[in-house]
């Protein structure tokens, strides 16, 4: 598995990952939105804390931490999220790649 821990004062933090990766996240924001591949959590202290993965697939460990913004997990090339002010709806499709990806 791949460590990656950040923070972000203020703004827009985008993760792109292969699909066929499993990203294990513990994200937490002050105020503002989750959106970790189709699962989102918006709001003041707004958390999303994954079970441990069972599948084999290459492992993101991703420990997140914004103080006010956004933190988007995709698949998608971060250009793609920029442009297109995507919603929490439009990143359904990775919902189940993802449970596929960890054995959820």
């Amino acid at each position: 598995a791949i460590s990656l821990d950040t923070t972000l004062g203020i703004g827009q933090m985008i993760v792109s990952v292969p699909s066929h990766v499993c990203v294990d996240t513990d994200a937490k924001v002050k105020a503002g939105e989750l959106i970790v591949r189709g699962e989102t959590s918006d709001g003041v202290d707004a958390e999303i804390d994954q079970s441990e993965p069972t599948g084999t697939a290459p492992r993101l460990e991703l420990d997140a931490e914004l103080q006010l913004g956004q933190l988007v997990v995709t698949d998608r090339d971060p250009v793609e999220v920029e442009e297109h002010n995507l919603s929490d709806s439009d990143y359904s499709d990775e919902r189940d790649a993802q449970r596929e990806a960890c054995a959820r």
